[in-house]
């Protein structure tokens, strides 16, 4: 199926979803988001489901909604990207321990 990419490509594919997905990781803000709201949380990285009950619990049409959609959409970005690094290098490492001949 990928005879004809090359190991090093794959591994340099890999870092860079590794390296988006990182640069997501670290402009989440979602506990400075929370603490504009006067909400406390205990550490600067809110966990999905404390942001999808404020979500459930937030009217519609307010900033705070907006910023908590925001806030899951950068997680869901930094999910993918993570699973594409995971993806990608595992197939690297397979394809380096498995030669493909035709």
């Amino acid at each position: 199926m990928f005879a004809f990419v090359d190991t090093d490509f794959i591994v340099v594919v890999s870092f860079l979803f590794f390296f988006i997905g990182i640069l997501l990781r670290l402009t989440d803000s979602s506990a400075s988001v929370f603490l504009k709201n006067k909400i406390f949380v205990e550490s600067s990285y809110v966990s999905k489901s404390t942001i999808r009950t404020y979500l459930k619990k937030t009217k519609d049409g307010c900033a705070f909604k907006k910023s908590l959609k925001r806030l899951l959409l950068w997680r869901k970005l930094h999910d993918f990207f993570m699973m594409f690094f995971a993806v990608f290098f595992l197939l690297a490492v397979i394809k380096s321990i498995v030669p493909l001949t035709n």
